[in-house]
């Protein structure tokens, strides 16, 4: 039981914000000003500098390749340049970082909203509770890694999960067990599960506006990686 406990821990971790757990689990209550705050402070533990860190770092360098290789026009010219590339990556992934590390407030601020409409006091209590304990920060960051590196749905993902799950059990303690059990059985895990679908909707959304709104930078900063690469060629 305290293994399977964690496993559904870590695999909402690694779904979000990617994969639903469907099930409705009550009203949610009306929204107050205590609500809205303690909503805030969730939207922040699970989206922050940490969070983008972590996606950047595990998902954008794929990402990025199988974007520039998808166009068949400039494939060829990065098949036979791999180091500019490379140069592009490590120019962009921190200007990206930036940028997007400056947009948090507006974006959690976003998914604030969101959580406070949609689940109830208690849901987002118990959350804001073990996203705030060690167990709960290292669940959440290892399920987060691991989605963003394998992909939620994938057999890799699972079995990573299956690892990570009998780490966490053999070493927590009991008040750590007691916080996990809490979390995945009072409904809050699933609730967040459920709202995959949309948060996802909202941080592709929030990707695009970033870029868009900076796209001025990042084309400087790819024009200059073009310019200095062919120079030295």
């Amino acid at each position: 039981m305290r293994k399977l406990v964690m496993v559904s821990a870590l695999a909402l971790c690694a779904a979000m914000p990617a994969n639903a757990v469907a099930g409705p689990l009550g009203t949610p209550d009306i929204a107050t000003e205590a609500q809205n705050k303690e909503a805030l402070a969730l939207a922040a533990l699970m989206l922050n500098a940490e969070t983008v860190d972590t996606s950047l770092r595990e998902g954008f360098e794929k990402e990025f390749r199988a974007a520039l290789f998808a166009n068949p026009a400039s494939a060829p010219i990065f098949k036979d340049h791999p180091k500019l590339v490379d140069n592009l990556i490590s120019t962009l992934k921190p200007v990206l970082r930036d940028f997007m590390v400056a947009d948090l407030p507006n974006v959690q601020s976003q998914l604030a909203s969101i959580l406070a409409d949609e689940m109830t006091n208690k849901q987002i209590s118990v959350a804001v509770t073990f996203l705030n304990s060690p167990i709960g920060q290292e669940a959440f960051k290892s399920g987060v890694a691991a989605g963003a590196k394998l992909g939620a749905d994938s057999a890799e993902t699972d079995k990573l999960i299956d690892e990570i799950a009998n780490n966490l059990t053999e070493k927590a303690s009991p008040e750590d067990q007691a916080l996990t059990a809490t979390f995945v059985l009072s409904g809050a895990a699933d609730k967040l599960g459920s709202l995959t679908p949309e948060i996802a909707k909202l941080t592709e959304q929030w990707g695009k506006k970033v870029s868009d709104d900076n796209s001025d930078v990042i084309i400087a900063k790819t024009t200059e990686v073009f310019t200095q690469y062919f120079a030295e060629e």
